[in-house]
């Protein structure tokens, strides 16, 4: 299911590729919204599409083909988590880990191989545009030396021929003056010809410089790219390490249960042998008590007969002292049992709740064997 998902996305992204390879590298630079070509070159980049020499245009940019890697990556996260959330699936963890891991690579080897086709683009671009700036500025500066000097040598020409014709004029007839005035104000023209040609001047280092601003600004958004193309990379690397710590916590969860079910194992086993254990000193206790019970019935059919004072002052002689080996035997094992229910409550304490419900249920047998072997004892005392 996800391997479909994958394979479309991957044959789009590579026919996208394709068409952009085969369009040439001159034409893989977006266009901007304000119509202007996109890309690095600025106002150098306008002005060579104005004047016919520049690269085209073309849709593909590195954030669009970042945003559609990362779109399809989401959209198969979307889609595991949408068919472990239905319950009616059981679908192979390590299949779709291994699925979604490889199409994570597919996508980012796409996009790191769009990167370099736009990062191979650029430099081309860039190498274009520092030719045709250094030619256009060859070329300008020369028509610019060569229009200034031809102007510069008519004016002295005209200047000197002007002096000339003054000279001559003014050894010529009077007559001759209206044309001196109108003379000067020609080679007045002409000066202020010269100012305009100096401020032209001006301003075309005025534009230069602006030119050289722009040019810093598109570096500038050059290394803004270049940012976010690292940002990028950072951000897939953070996913493989999120990816990576996902499984190490898998595992370590597998190796949880195990010794969670060693535990229980033992702990059961444990418990097994304290039953049997507790159930051999059970019946431990009543073979001494039945023994005991015994020879208090032959020592009453002993002491029946006798009457005298002297027996019955050694009868209860000998019963104190029976009394005081069956209470000693006795609290010898009240105090085995009560150290292997002890053993057993701190054993089971992390078995569950039915394994704690039976071992209560043990105990309070025990405490109540243990109840009536001291009531059996207040009545031997009696």
């Amino acid at each position: 299911m996800f391997g479909g998902a994958t394979s479309a996305s991957s044959s789009a992204a590579s026919s996208t590729r394709a068409a952009n390879r085969t369009s040439g590298p001159m034409n893989a630079f977006p266009t901007t919204s304000t119509g202007a070509g996109g890309g690095p070159g600025g106002a150098a980049g306008v002005y060579l599409l104005q004047t016919g020499t520049g690269p085209a245009t073309s849709s593909t940019s590195s954030s669009a083909a970042a945003t559609s890697s990362l779109s399809r990556y989401q959209s198969i996260l979307d889609k595991q988590n949408e068919l472990l959330q239905l319950g009616n699936v059981n679908p192979d963890q390590d299949l779709i880990e291994e699925t979604v891991y490889e199409a994570v690579e597919r996508e980012f080897i796409a996009y790191q191989s769009d990167i370099d086709f736009l990062t191979t683009q650029n430099q081309e671009l860039e190498r274009f545009i520092e030719k045709q700036k250094e030619r256009h500025k060859e070329e300008l500066q020369t028509e610019r030396e060569k229009s200034y000097s031809s102007a510069k040598q008519q004016f002295e020409e005209i200047i000197e021929n002007q002096r000339q014709q003054l000279n001559r004029f003014a050894l010529e007839q009077p007559q001759q003056r209206q044309l001196l005035q109108n003379q000067e104000r020609l080679s007045n023209n002409l000066q202020r010809q010269l100012q305009i040609s100096e401020d032209l001047r001006r301003e075309v280092s005025r534009l230069e410089d602006e030119l050289e601003l722009k040019e810093y600004e598109v570096r500038k958004f050059d290394e803004k790219s270049a940012n976010l193309e690292y940002r990028v990379q950072e951000a897939m690397k953070a996913v493989r390490r999120a990816f990576a710590g996902f499984q190490r916590e898998e595992d370590k969860a597998k190796k949880l249960i195990a010794e969670k079910e060693r535990l229980v194992a033992s702990h059961e086993q444990e418990r097994t042998s304290l039953l049997s254990e507790r159930a051999s000193l059970r019946k431990e206790l009543h073979r001494k008590m039945k023994g005991q019970k015994d020879m208090v019935e032959q020592l009453r059919d002993l002491q029946a007969p006798e009457d005298t004072a002297a027996k019955e002052i050694r009868r209860e002689q000998d019963q104190q002292a029976l009394v005081k080996i069956l209470q000693h035997q006795v609290q010898s094992l009240q105090a085995k049992l009560v150290d292997s229910l002890k053993r057993e409550q701190t054993n089971t304490s992390a078995i569950s709740a039915g394994g704690t419900t039976s071992m209560n249920n043990n105990n309070t047998s025990g405490i109540m064997n243990t109840s009536s072997h001291s009531s059996f004892m207040k009545a031997l005392k009696s």
